[in-house]
């Protein structure tokens, strides 16, 4: 995906990761959701279009017609209702959990003069509720659904995820039905959820990647709406008026324009007749749908843009246009992007970063139904010339289309590799199949997705070298200096395929592999689970027959001691990155190529299921054919790393150029800032968060033996927790634990190093963080508790309902009644081990706003603590934390974090089982008493706002 090619109506703020307490110099970011360029502006809307014509059918209305079977392929089936609603079923019964995906072929691209961002606030509109589903944020909580709207170039699409049960899959496809044709579109709703999408649009505004991104299309495009933001201009998500939106939403919200995608543990023929029932009675409209008629000229000449605003690396972008993704070369495009920017083996990544020219490059390009383009972005260090930059990355882009410089076959072999195991991956997640889908349907069929699959597997050097002579040139090119040319090199105009051609009877290869019906509640899992030890390993394996035969592990290693990790922070944090950056027996790249080979993600990071220092967890995706292979080769990576001098130094650049960007960027320094508050330890301590400034000189000081010493002094398997869920043979995994990991000790004997409770002080912190839209305000607070602790279910509950959920009161303070936040979170915490916990509630703010956002957040927290929770409100949220519980259950990735977890701490499921009991029998009076106590207090919360003060000054946007 583009950095802000789509934009979200759900709060991404992504919660405070409390394994980072006792990293050196990382901290958990916080997304920013993206912004895409649109696309053909389309006519604007007519008086047909506002005719209600598409009103959900009275009860009594006649029956609808029964839907029509249109094709299969590898395991989806499309029917057509009679009203023109395509339905794709994807049935999975290995999982225990179901996906409703409705999409609209309506996008950006769709959007007239003054109404652009229209798309993506009518998505924002939608959640508002209807007459009938009045409160959807508080339905999908209610439900534990994970749900989610976004809006791109050619598409809007609408999602969630639930338990899969009869009476959740009526409700949510009863609600889709009903805001097809009945959401909610009111002058005072639309007033206050401006301010959120103003929020939202700021928030892009911070990230100078993003911003450029724009400015390239903007700069790219002449006429096409491809060339503009789907987050929209200011002006025109503050002033668009209700009835454009109402029009807007007549015209695309029917049934002949949406595609409706039902995956997961479903009865395809029970379903079908329930997708009939309700969506076949909206009757199919009598507008006709405006087409696209823009066609962008080819581009005559070098174009460049320069964009200036605060901000700590320097950043070279070039964009060239390109096919829409139906056209046969696509595939050739994203082989281009990725011999050039691929890490380590990419062209680009070996002229600029190996070199020390740049500290990253990459490559962003999506498909689109019509010619779209690719993009290529390197960053610089502020220190370092941008001049050799440009200069290099232009050789190597346009010098790709000369013979000399052509792709090879084993490049192509291994473009086609990876592909090959990502679309492995992607179908064997039904979730994600089903939201993909909707990305190729905005591109004309579904299919596609599979056409385009083949095209990749079918491609040749030739064809990707021509597709680069064709496209990648400088007349083509958005970056420099214009220079007159009288012999202009012009690019083919492509046009847009005839898709209906392309997927006329197409078959597709064989539909994939289903898992068992595999019933995901603790008690299962526990009698599945077989738990013991290997030397010094602790083993939990709950195997099962998975689609696609994916198979989950974790392994986590345990070692050193205050002594000894002392000092050694900083080497701590590299080791992972190093040790995925070669072994004796293969390069980088080659490492890279036999995890992709082996149809493997495999992932080391310093932090663990407990946060404490003297950690790694190594996270491993893979199938059961290639399990053992894969385990071999971890074994291998962290047994014997080769630890080179080019690629320490380049890891190191890296680092510092991450850190850096996050200097001035008010959600890493506001965040860092409030875990400093809840570990006020001296810089010489394990548990110490430096600032940004210091992790920064830390790393500078760093040497390569310093991360030689460090992995000889304490890696090893003498403590090690190990899980592995999924498709796999329990004798193989735990032969392969003796032969792999018995018999390599750590050095240094463990000793566990302990969180120490430390009240925080209270009061407000303000960094400046000068020339940035969006803001980000935190308040945090130290609990003297574990988890064992009697109140602690009651306060896990209470913020919950505070700041956990969607439907939370923090958010629907924020967001949906004041309109101040694009999101807004809290999280509580309590070591299982150490009297220790946490409360980190947060908000992304518009710095004119803070004020009276934090003071907002503040009052909400201290009505909670002091007035409790009605029954009926405590109700909604025990029947929301149980379902999100189950929802969790389903996912074999967090069940296998649970169980290494539990090894751990000498737990089983049922620990956290009897938690939620506890939590359902909770009752107001209970949770009021809890509350009493004192154990959170708004008066003592640390504070912090990170925003530009001069902004914040301002009067506050309206």
């Amino acid at each position: 995906m583009t950095l802000r090619s789509r934009v979200s109506a759900l709060a991404l703020v992504p919660l405070f990761a409390l394994a980072s307490l006792a990293c050196d110099g990382k901290t958990a970011p916080v997304a920013d959701a993206a912004n895409p360029a649109p696309d053909v502006a389309a006519s604007p809307p007519d008086a047909a279009a506002t005719a209600p014509d598409a009103a959900i059918a009275t009860a009594d209305a006649a029956a609808p017609t029964p839907p029509e079977k249109v094709t299969s392929v590898e395991g989806i089936t499309e029917y057509r209702l009679g009203n023109g609603l395509r339905v794709l079923l994807f049935p999975d019964p290995s999982k225990t959990t179901a996906t409703v995906n409705i999409t609209y072929m309506v996008g950006s691209r769709f959007e007239g003069y003054g109404e652009s961002g229209m798309a993506h606030l009518l998505e924002h509109m939608v959640f508002k509720g209807t007459p009938t589903h009045p409160d959807i944020w508080g339905e999908m909580q209610k439900r534990g659904a994970e749900f989610n709207g976004t809006t791109d170039y050619d598409r809007t699409n609408y999602y969630e995820t639930f338990t899969a049960t009869e009476d959740n899959l009526a409700w949510a496809l009863d609600l889709e039905a009903d805001r097809m044709v009945n959401s909610n579109i009111a002058p005072e709703q639309l007033a206050s959820e401006f301010s959120v999408v103003r929020n939202e649009f700021e928030t892009g505004e911070n990230d100078p990647n993003a911003i450029l991104y724009e400015r390239l299309l903007a700069t790219a495009y002449l006429w096409h709406n491809y060339g503009k933001s789907p987050i929209g201009a200011r002006s025109d998500i503050e002033r668009v008026p209700a009835d454009n939106l109402r029009q807007f939403y007549a015209r695309y919200y029917q049934p002949d324009n949406a595609v409706l995608v039902v995956a997961g543990k479903i009865d395809p023929d029970k379903t079908l007749a329930q997708v009939n029932a309700r969506f076949g009675t909206i009757p199919r409209p009598t507008r006709q749908l405006p087409t696209s008629y823009t066609v962008e000229p080819v581009q005559d000449g070098e174009r460049e843009v320069v964009l200036r605003r605060n901000g700590d690396t320097q950043i070279v972008g070039l964009a060239y246009h390109i096919v829409a993704g139906s056209d046969a070369d696509y595939a050739a495009s994203e082989a281009v992007g990725h011999l050039l920017a691929s890490e380590p083996s990419g062209r680009l990544y070996a002229a600029l970063v190996k070199t020390g020219l740049a500290t990253r490059v990459w490559t962003m390009q999506q498909p689109l139904a019509e010619p779209g383009a690719m993009l290529f972005f390197a960053t610089v260090a502020a220190d370092k010339p941008i001049e050799p930059v440009k200069a290099a990355m232009l050789a190597a882009i346009e010098g790709f289309a000369d013979p000399a410089n052509a792709p090879t076959e084993a490049e192509i072999t291994r473009f086609k590799s990876e592909q090959a195991k990502d679309f492995a991956l992607l179908m064997s997640d039904n979730q994600q199949a089903a939201v993909r889908l909707s990305d190729w349907q905005a591109l004309g069929d579904w299919r596609l997705m599979f056409v385009h699959r083949d095209r990749t597997q079918a491609l040749t050097p030739t064809q990707v070298g021509a597709f680069a002579a064709a496209y990648l040139k400088p007349s083509n090119r958005t970056l420099g200096l214009f220079v007159p040319d009288k012999n202009a090199d012009r690019t083919p105009l492509p046009e847009r395929p005839d898709v209906a051609s392309l997927v006329t009877d197409y078959q597709g290869k064989a539909a994939v592999v289903t898992g068992e019906a595999f019933e995901a509640t603790v008690p299962t899992i526990e009698a599945r689970t077989k738990r013991t030890s290997v030397g010094g390993v602790k083993l939990a394996l709950l195997p099962k027959t998975t689609s696609g035969n994916i198979v989950h592990a974790q392994l986590v290693l345990h070692f050193g001691n205050k002594q000894a990790l002392t000092g050694r922070t900083t080497a701590a944090n590299l080791v992972p990155d190093m040790l995925m950056r070669g072994t004796t027996a293969h390069s980088y790249e080659q490492l890279r190529d036999e995890l992709t080979r082996l149809q493997a993600e495999v992932s080391l990071d310093a932090a663990g299921a407990v946060p404490q220092p003297g950690i790694v967890t190594v996270r491993i995706k893979t199938t059961r054919d290639n399990l053992a292979a894969v385990m071999a080769l971890v074994a291998e990576i962290l047994q014997k790393p080769s630890f080179t001098e080019d690629q320490f130094a380049i890891l190191k650049t890296e680092s510092l150029a991450q850190l850096e960007e996050q200097l001035a960027n008010p959600q890493a320094v506001a965040i860092t800032a409030g875990i400093r508050k809840l570990m006020p330890v001296p810089p010489d301590d394990l548990r110490y968060m430096p600032t940004m400034a210091e992790a920064i000189e830390r790393i500078k000081a760093l040497t390569l033996g310093d991360v030689k010493r460090y992995h000889a002094d304490f890696y090893g398997a003498s403590n090690a927790e190990m899980a592995v869920v999924g498709d796999f043979d329990a004798a193989v995994v735990e032969k392969l634990v003796l032969d792999l990991f018995a018999s390599w000790p750590s050095k240094t004997p463990f000793e566990r190093v302990p969180a120490v409770y430390a009240a925080n002080v209270g009061g407000l912190e303000v960094i400046d963080t000068p020339d940035k839209e969006g803001g980000f305000l935190i308040a945090v607070q130290s609990l003297e508790m574990r988890d064992d602790h009697a109140d602690y279910p009651a306060l896990l509950l209470a913020n919950y309902v505070f700041g956990g959920g969607g439907a939370s009161r923090l958010n629907n303070r924020l967001r949906q009644k004041e309109g101040w936040s694009y999101g807004a979170f809290a999280q509580l915490f309590a070591s299982p081990i150490d009297t220790f916990g946490v409360f980190f509630g947060g908000a992304l703010v518009n710095p004119a706003n803070a004020p009276n956002a934090m003071a907002a957040l503040l009052e909400e927290a201290s009505l909670l603590i002091d007035k409790g929770i009605p029954a009926e409100e405590l109700s909604e949220a025990q029947k929301g934390w149980a379902s999100q519980f189950e929802t969790e259950l389903a996912d074999d990735g967090q069940i296998v974090d649970k169980l290494v977890g539990a090894l751990f701490l000498g737990r089983t499921l049922a620990w956290e089982q009897d938690l939620n009991t506890k939590i359902a029998a909770l009752s107001a009076d209970d949770l009021k008493a809890v509350l009493a106590k004192g154990h959170l207090k708004a008066a003592s919360f640390g504070n912090v706002l990170a925003a530009d003060q001069k902004k914040a000054q301002a009067p506050a946007p309206k």
